[in-house]
């Protein structure tokens, strides 16, 4: 078998309301919370553990492969949030939230 993805750890100020921000634009389903881990569960057993680290930490980067209705409709929802929304892959300026 070769290795699998399982988990990543994503640097938030406030975890709780970063999980309920991705469970809803990526619809993944929540998952049990240890620690000061608040989970997400995304399709082939991957959790996503946000967490406030102890420092400052830097910008931080993350992709999902989305097909194209679910990308409309996070893509609304980012735009409905007020968070600043980019463009499509491939597309070097940000979209104006303006749909």
């Amino acid at each position: 078998m070769t290795a699998q993805f399982n988990h990543t750890i994503i640097a938030s100020t406030d975890p709780q309301r970063m999980a309920e921000f991705y469970t809803d634009l990526l619809e993944a389903k929540p998952a049990p919370s240890w620690g000061p881990f608040c989970n997400i569960s995304l399709d082939g057993g991957v959790l996503l553990q946000f967490a406030t680290p102890p420092i400052d930490f830097p910008p931080q980067h993350y992709a999902f492969l989305l097909n194209e209705a679910h990308f409309d409709r996070a893509y609304q929802k980012i735009c409905a949030s007020g968070a600043r929304a980019l463009g499509r892959p491939a597309t070097p300026a940000p979209r104006s939230n303006q749909s």
